[in-house]
């Protein structure tokens, strides 16, 4: 069922690295060929 919606992480790039927050920015592959980016 879930099977459809996974994501492959293609790059992951370290955008910010402080002393509370650190940010990540990742590319990745979707289900229908496209590409995303994540940020967390």
């Amino acid at each position: 069922m879930y099977e459809d919606l996974i994501e492959i992480k293609e790059s992951s790039e370290n955008i910010f690295d402080g002393n509370l927050l650190h940010v990540r920015k990742d590319k990745v592959k979707l289900p229908n060929g496209g590409t995303a980016y994540r940020e967390w």
